[in-house]
């Protein structure tokens, strides 16, 4: 048997939840007894599922998040707001983390896949922050790709900022076949555009990175990353990295068309 239940005009906008059931029955009221049971069952499982999967952007400490760290505790380091690329993660410069954690505390910003805040939400998440930590430390913004043209109109916005630091920005990126298509490309059906997504990984390759994994492979030269609590604190990290990186086709076609082109501006303004 399918089932499907659907929720609208609901506060907020409409929640769809569907999916399919199948069971043996032996009578009719067998029948609308399993029925029941398995339709309201999985509406329930459904709800609690997409309640569950926070919906706002929030800010966790990587090297606690990982292993590498204590439970918090009060330190007189100044802070490091880390803000994301386009997927939200703030886990791709994971490598860097450690040593940067030697010198500041550590804030990593994740934007989540169902969130649909607009640029100026994003820029409002970091600037309440900022200003949570007035007058108390030194507050520095690293930004990522996109997350760049956020960090550089925090800093427009919060002239206390100790410092930027833009990692990769991406302000440039209509200057490129990708970036220049991006009205396009969100136009297209969710299947193509998350193929295209897929393709288009192969920009964040590191060659030298690379290289120096082929030549650990084959000399045996091991990894600094890999030494003492940090080879836990890496392979805790990689384990998750693929349900962290994912990002569905609609939200990605969500921040291209939000918020590209104001991280662009922020670049040039």
């Amino acid at each position: 048997a399918d089932g499907a239940v659907t929720f609208s005009d609901a506060p907020g906008g409409a929640c769809d939840v569907r999916w399919d059931v199948s069971f043996d029955v032996t009578s009719r009221a067998d029948f609308w007894k399993k029925a029941t049971d398995s339709l309201v069952g999985a509406a329930a499982d459904d709800l609690a599922r997409y309640a569950a999967e926070p919906t706002e952007p929030f800010w966790f400490d990587p090297l606690r998040e990982f292993g590498l760290a204590d439970e918090a505790v009060a330190t007189d380091k100044p802070l490091l707001l880390v803000l994301p690329g386009l997927d939200g993660s703030s886990v791709t410069a994971w490598m860097q983390y450690p040593s940067l954690g030697e010198d500041y505390e550590l804030r990593a910003l994740v934007l989540p896949a169902n969130t649909r805040c607009s640029f100026d939400d994003w820029v409002d998440v970091v600037t309440a922050e900022i200003e949570r930590e007035a007058g108390r430390r030194s507050v520095f913004v690293l930004g990522e790709s996109m997350g760049a043209g956020t960090a550089l109109e925090v800093g427009r916005r919060r002239p206390d900022v100790a410092g930027l630091v833009l990692v990769s920005p991406a302000t440039g990126w209509d200057r490129t076949a990708l970036g220049g298509a991006r009205r396009r490309l969100i136009r297209l059906p969710e299947p193509l555009l998350a193929f295209i997504i897929a393709l288009s990984s192969y920009q964040l390759l590191d060659l030298d990175q690379f290289r120096t994994t082929v030549r650990r492979v084959f000399s045996g030269e091991r990894s600094t990353m890999l030494e003492g609590p940090r080879e836990a604190y890496a392979w805790r990290v990689v384990s998750e990295l693929p349900a962290r990186l994912a990002l569905p086709a609609a939200a990605c076609r969500h921040r291209m068309g939000e918020w590209v082109d104001a991280s662009i501006a922020a670049g040039s303004a």
